[in-house]
């Protein structure tokens, strides 16, 4: 602004004409010739072709009335300076915008000359109504052709605070498209693209958008236009599929269509994730729902127990990397990767062991966290155990006894002598196992078939006693 003032000041303007021949005459060579015998509007006009400069070009706009209305030739001349010489001055900014904002069709292209005025009239906070609007239907109508990443972001940046400034369907229109073409996916973006829902845009990339952009920490309902766009292209929005069934659920009453018409597909997400051993907070939800309402398939129950086994762990020590689960039972431990401070594990005991691993590979014990239970384990353990093959969960920790409620003898023992156990467990526990089953079935048992099984136990590695 202080330099607006300094050329605008009637004495530095009056100073400037008075030693208009040392402006404009830099070379000693030219004094004497005819160039002497021009007037001060000529010599300028005569510098400028010779020399050009956005400040002669500044001095010939307030001298020369002709180019000051032959607006179209006088912003011509800034874009070769803008283009050509690399001239970015303020001063220039503040003259094409004196133009653009006193008439009305003078914006025309919006290239990066046009939106780095405009960007200048955002930074200054003189950017009028008008003008938004007009540079809002100029950028809808080329549709971002030649706009590459800079000119995308900068229009962007300009078309949010216009619409914030002044609202208006043009301008929200056309900042969903900048937000699109720049590929922002960030949260804070997400209101514009709420806000192009709610105005009536049925747009397929403004509902992508809306998607995108969701702030995945709250479970507020989804309006009804996006729910139905997203079931009918799951497949092209499947990284969100896990948020948008568990918002569908968590708002059942205000979705209640949605959730019939989805209902079918959750089941089938669900069981292509349980199979998968996924889980985290938003597929927790979606597990829920599934057993809550009994629609657990069997191949649901197969991998259930990883399911309810899974804890979600949030560490807020920004020098760990990863967490380590320990089972005693177990050969392979696990190792999570901690994103944004959460990671996902499968804790089978009450006595796993965790640890955590910076970036060196050091592992600690005690570092402070909370460890979250995503389905309540002890609620659908006998789900687990009762309709599921016997498998190597079912024979850890304090599940054995249940193991012997639901399942026979043979079953138990045939998990062993069909050689599905084999390098399923540290060799300590295997022995373990092996010497608990022969002791508990021989007093316990008076099944010949039973007897057939046990004997069939001389072909492991035990131990004397055994």
């Amino acid at each position: 602004k202080s330099a607006f003032e300094a050329y605008l000041n009637k004495k530095q303007y009056d100073k400037m004409i008075r030693n208009i021949d040392e402006l404009v005459l830099p070379d000693d060579n030219i004094r004497g010739t005819d160039v002497m015998d021009m007037t001060a509007l000529q010599k300028v006009h005569w510098v400028y072709s010779h020399y050009p400069s956005w400040r002669i070009l500044w001095i010939l706009y307030y001298m020369d009335p002709a180019f000051r209305y032959d607006y179209i030739t006088c912003l011509n001349e800034m874009e070769d300076l803008f283009y050509n010489n690399g001239f970015t001055s303020p001063v220039m900014y503040q003259l094409a915008l004196s133009i653009y904002q006193g008439i009305a069709d003078a914006l025309q292209k919006v290239d990066l000359f046009e939106l780095q005025v405009l960007n200048f009239a955002m930074k200054y906070d003189c950017l009028t109504r008008e003008t938004a609007d007009r540079a809002a239907e100029l950028i809808l109508t080329r549709s971002m052709r030649g706009y590459g990443t800079a000119e995308c972001r900068i229009a962007a940046e300009i078309l949010k605070f216009a619409y914030d400034r002044y609202s208006g369907g043009s301008i929200l229109r056309a900042l969903c498209h900048m937000l699109i073409a720049c590929d922002e996916r960030d949260p804070g973006y997400h209101v514009y693209f709420e806000k192009a829902v709610k105005t009536g845009f049925e747009d397929r990339e403004i509902f992508n958008y809306y998607i995108y952009t969701l702030d995945q920490t709250s479970m507020d309902p989804i309006p009804e236009s996006v729910m139905k766009y997203f079931l009918e292209h799951t497949e092209v929005l499947y990284r969100y599929k896990s948020y948008m069934y568990a918002n569908i659920i968590s708002n059942v009453f205000a979705e209640a269509e949605c959730y019939r018409q989805s209902k079918d597909q959750i089941v089938k997400y669900a069981e292509y994730q349980m199979t998968q051993g996924q889980n985290d907070e938003f597929l927790a939800i979606i597990y829920r729902e599934v057993l809550e309402k009994n629609l657990l398939t069997q191949g649901m129950k197969n991998n259930l127990f990883d399911v309810i086994s899974t804890k979600e762990i949030d560490c807020r020590n920004k020098r760990m990397r990863s967490v380590l689960v320990f089972h005693n039972e177990l050969q392979v431990y696990q190792e999570s990767v901690l994103k944004n401070g959460k990671a996902y594990i499968k804790e089978y005991t009450q006595d796993a062991l965790v640890l955590f691993k910076d970036a060196s590979g050091n592992i600690y014990y005690n570092i402070d966290h909370t460890a979250t239970q995503l389905v309540e384990s002890r609620k659908y353990i006998d789900l687990c155990i009762r309709d599921v093959p016997v498998n190597k969960y079912m024979l850890m920790g304090d599940n054995f006894p249940l193991l012997r409620a639901y399942k026979s003898p043979i079953e138990i023992l045939r998990f062993f002598t069909s050689g599905r156990f084999a390098g399923q467990f540290r060799k300590g526990y295997e022995q373990e196992l092996l010497q608990n089953l022969v002791s508990y079935y021989s007093k316990n048992s008076r099944d010949e078939q039973v007897f057939d099984e046990l004997l069939k136990f001389r072909e492991f590695e035990l131990s004397a006693d055994t």
